[in-house]
């Protein structure tokens, strides 16, 4: 009954559905990173953080999710291993990387910390990220099947298309537009744990010493004040003669 409900009000209210159904799983999904994988917090738990990382899929990845499968579909009709590729292509390669930069970025400014700080989580988080990403999301948008296909009956039967078309089905391929970003949801529960507890690490960058921090700037000008006080010894000295 109540997937029957969820079913109906997805195909009338398909953007505002996925919408909803991301904010309840990404929020769920932070809320699990910070109970079970992080040590406790001294203030309890964050739920300004899970309301944000719920926000990002309610008010980014749900949205842009959706006006993207929908463009890809338009741009790359059917299910062909050939147009199944460009998607997961752009997919892949433009789309979630594009994504992740702005994650990382934007998630350290909302917390009130600097551009820099910013720049510091990308340099640190960034490419393994990324590699992990792949490794998750290409199988998930490629959902391989396992079972053996009978052999083909004629060249013409439907049996007979290539095992590696088979082994292609995915997210662009196997999966009804309409459930594609529910399934990425789903999918991103999982993963969003994962990218959850590694965007709120400690910055290993933070703690290092900076070139141009206040104590420094301080020693460089007590240091120019003492080479000048030299200097000024130096050129006003007076020999004294003793009569």
């Amino acid at each position: 009954m109540g997937f029957r409900f969820y079913n109906i009000a997805l195909r009338k209210w398909p953007l505002g559905v996925s919408m909803a159904t991301g904010f309840t799983l990404s929020f769920t999904a932070d809320v699990t990173a910070q109970k079970l994988f992080e040590p406790p917090k001294e203030n309890g738990h964050d739920w300004i953080r899970s309301l944000r990382m719920g926000g990002y899929a309610f008010l980014v990845w749900a949205p842009v999710g959706f006006m993207w499968f929908n463009k890809a579909e338009k741009l790359f009709p059917g299910n062909s291993l050939k147009m199944v590729l460009k998607k997961l292509t752009l997919d892949q390669l433009i789309v979630c990387p594009t994504f992740l930069i702005f994650f990382l970025s934007s998630n350290e400014l909302l917390q009130g910390n600097s551009i820099k700080e910013a720049l510091d989580r990308i340099k640190q988080d960034y490419f393994d990220t990324q590699l992990n990403n792949w490794s998750i999301w290409t199988p998930a948008q490629e959902l391989i099947l396992s079972c053996p296909l009978p052999p083909p009956a004629t060249k013409s039967h439907w049996w007979s298309i290539s095992w590696i078309k088979w082994n292609k089905l995915a997210n662009f391929y196997l999966i009804p537009l309409l459930y594609r970003v529910i399934w990425t949801r789903v999918v991103s529960f999982f993963w969003s744990i994962y990218l959850s507890w590694k965007a709120h690490r400690e910055l290993e960058f933070k703690n290092e010493p900076s070139r141009f921090q206040s104590n420094d700037v301080g020693e460089m000008v007590a240091s120019q004040k003492t080479i000048k006080q030299t200097n000024y010894n130096n050129n006003n000295f007076q020999p004294v003669h003793l009569d």
